[in-house]
């Protein structure tokens, strides 16, 4: 399964299982959904770059994007969201010195590389709800 799998999973969990949120259409083997509001919410992988060209999106949520590749985010993901002025939320644990962390410098208030616009932050794991205290302390 890769990653693009496990994040629609986690998607798939919180608004079929849960009925968080009307859908009007859904197919788990395509990582595809429709919402009663027009949404769409699709998840892809760098493994196939060309299926990330279409049309403009209004928001692109990158899960382990310090893994990407800069070309994919340079060729195919930012360009996707220019035309719909659309939002890209990055999350990722660090990988280096690499695009990924730089991208977090612009985010941060008071660094050279700073930008107007931009946000990042770190949260510990201490903060997610999903981990427990007893896995906290045993990693």
């Amino acid at each position: 399964m890769d990653l693009a799998e496990k994040e629609f999973r986690v998607a798939w969990n919180l608004i079929v299982h849960r009925e968080l949120i009307p859908i009007r259409r859904k197919s788990e083997r395509e990582l595809f959904m429709q919402l009663e509001n027009g949404t769409h919410i699709e998840c892809r992988s760098e493994e196939n770059p060309d299926q990330l060209i279409g049309e403009g999106l209004d928001l692109i949520v990158l899960a382990e994007a310090a893994r990407l590749k800069h070309r994919t985010w340079d060729q195919y993901l930012r360009p996707a969201l220019a035309d719909r002025h659309g939002d890209a939320l990055l999350t990722s644990t660090p990988r280096g010195f690499n695009w990924f962390f730089d991208f977090f410098n612009r985010g941060q208030v008071g660094h050279p590389e700073y930008e107007e616009g931009w946000e990042s932050c770190q949260i510990p794991s201490r903060e997610n709800p999903l981990l427990s205290e007893k896995e906290i302390e045993e990693a």
